[in-house]
């Protein structure tokens, strides 16, 4: 996708749950909406909409909801390292 906007996704305002998504224990949940809005504090499948298009749109996962290696570098980060990486990358 090309990033011609950084308002794409004005729905996803959490960083906190793009962090969850990134976190996450078991990425074979990310296929399963309602398991994912449990996950991201009780929210629905539109909102989890939102977050993994979010995330795919950040690099961090790919069109099959898995983690790309960028996606893999932020879940081996500690939380400082992450955040400098998110903001590269949106600031790119």
């Amino acid at each position: 996708m090309e990033k011609s906007n950084i308002d794409v996704f004005p729905q996803a305002d959490s960083l906190e749950r793009i962090f969850k998504i990134i976190d996450i224990s078991d990425p074979m949940d990310l296929l399963n909406e309602g398991n994912m809005g449990i996950v991201l504090g009780d929210i629905t499948g539109r909102q989890v909409r939102y977050y993994i298009h979010a995330s795919q749109y950040l690099g961090i996962l790919d069109k099959h909801k898995q983690f790309t290696s960028f996606g893999e570098q932020l879940r081996k980060s500690n939380l400082f390292d992450r955040r400098i990486l998110l903001v590269q990358k949106i600031m790119l």
